[in-house]
């Protein structure tokens, strides 16, 4: 999370919306799947957070939301539901992604690739199927029916 808010990613990032406003293309919707790394870092710590969500996780999402409406100000931001990778999850990441809905307008919940952990749906435990990328998928759908479109 730390590179998409503060490191190269977010360089990268920034680049992207440069061109995009300098070419006037306006973004109205931004999916953001990120929190397995997070998640694998914050288990092997010996210390767990205090509060029920990481600070840290929390913190850098809010500042990469905040810098993506620094140049699209009105856009939805989609958010997946992720920490699981050949594990169980992890309710600290899960916890800091549902916080951000409450503390930033236009985000939303857009899927929860968590639920998707039998071999149907990843191969190593970690990486989707087919099969999980069309569940994927289909969760995709249902929250812009819901949280966008309005039906």
């Amino acid at each position: 999370m730390e590179s998409w808010s503060n490191g190269d990613l977010n360089l990268i990032n920034k680049n992207l919306y440069k061109n995009l406003k300098k070419n006037n293309l306006n973004v109205d919707l931004f999916l953001f799947h990120q929190g397995e790394s997070n998640s694998r870092l914050l288990k092997n710590l010996s210390k767990q957070p205090k509060n029920n969500y990481s600070k840290a996780y929390l913190k850098n999402l809010l500042i990469l939301i905040d810098q993506t409406r620094e140049y699209f100000p009105e856009s939805y931001f989609g958010l997946s539901l992720v920490s699981r990778c050949a594990d169980t999850g992890n309710k600290y990441i899960i916890n800091s992604q549902k916080e951000v809905i409450n503390l930033r307008r236009k985000v939303f919940i857009s899927a929860n690739s968590d639920s998707l952990f039998s071999n149907e749906y990843r191969y190593d435990g970690c990486h989707f199927t087919q099969g999980g990328v069309k569940a994927l998928g289909k969760m995709y759908e249902n929250s812009f029916k819901k949280n966008i479109f309005e039906y």
